[in-house]
């Protein structure tokens, strides 16, 4: 299946937004890494849906594990488009 995410990343300080952007390439390595292959074996199946609040959780857990737990307020889940093929 494809499954393409738009988020946003509410951090909780200027400087943890500082810390993100110093470690962008870290925190998309993580990202893909932990997400790729990680959706529920039944999300591709024939109505399935990504399920958005452990796609959220991932994330947070992704970017707390390179720039701190506390910097991490929320991540907001602007689209996803999933297709099976």
């Amino acid at each position: 299946q494809f499954v393409e995410l738009d988020l946003m990343v509410e951090l909780s300080s200027d400087d943890a937004a500082e810390e993100f952007q110093a470690n962008i390439k870290r925190v998309q390595d993580r990202l893909i890494s932990d997400l790729h292959g990680r959706f529920d074996a039944t999300a591709g199946e024939q109505g399935a849906m990504v399920d958005a609040m452990r796609v959220k959780r991932k994330v947070a857990a992704a970017v707390a594990a390179i720039i701190g737990r506390d910097a991490v307020e929320d991540v907001l889940i602007q689209n996803i488009r999933q297709r099976r093929i």
